[in-house]
């Protein structure tokens, strides 16, 4: 696989659930943050940082502790809860029709 470009780390600033490093991503990228997915394991962080930016957000829930987009346990609700990586291909292959059906 190419190199991802950009990618940042755990040092990047203001640290998530800031949007700033999703918005220098669609910067970089020359799209809008809501073009971008996020796909974390932490709610407050990932999922928070992706829906401070407006992006479409999948949280990785590999414990299942979560009962679905609904629960009210959620410190921030993600637009989609998959159980691995596998599932969220699956989500993003769906998103992806989606966008192409418009």
């Amino acid at each position: 696989l190419p190199p991802f470009h950009p990618s940042l780390s755990r040092e990047w600033q203001p640290y998530k659930p800031d949007p700033a490093s999703l918005h220098y991503i669609a910067d970089q990228w020359k799209v809008e943050s809501a073009e971008l997915v996020m796909i974390g394991d932490s709610c407050r962080d990932d999922i928070g940082a992706g829906s401070n930016a407006g992006a479409t957000t999948i949280l990785i829930d590999e414990e299942k502790r979560w009962s679905g987009v609904d629960d009210r346990r959620l410190p921030v609700r993600p637009d989609f809860i998959v159980h691995d990586l596998f599932e969220a291909r699956v989500v993003l292959h769906e998103l992806v029709d989606m966008v192409g059906a418009e």
